[in-house]
């Protein structure tokens, strides 16, 4: 299940990086990571990013795919999304 819901932002994120290390930006996703006013605790700890996804890659390879993962995760994502919709505060407004 968290292949299938995190395998594409997660391939998102180092392509960004390595877009970034370059000297561009993709989606701007992974700026955070060049910006020295963020800690560098924090900075490494955002490593994990870039090794997810070929780790969720191998096991699926490794252990096999189950085909229940796309339907357990997509319920489990419009749970989520409901109950966060109808019962998490909403986001402050922002004044222009």
């Amino acid at each position: 299940m968290g292949c299938v819901g995190i395998l594409v932002p997660q391939a998102v994120w180092v392509t960004d990086l390595l877009i970034n290390l370059a000297g561009y930006s993709l989606t701007g996703m992974t700026d955070y990571m060049f910006d020295s006013t963020h800690s560098l605790f924090l900075r490494l700890l955002s490593l994990f990013h870039g090794w997810l996804p070929f780790l969720l890659l191998y096991l699926v390879w490794k252990i096999g795919y189950d085909r229940r993962a796309l339907v357990s995760w997509t319920g489990l994502f419009l749970a989520v999304m409901l109950i966060c919709f109808f019962l998490m505060p909403p986001p402050p407004r922002i004044r222009a």
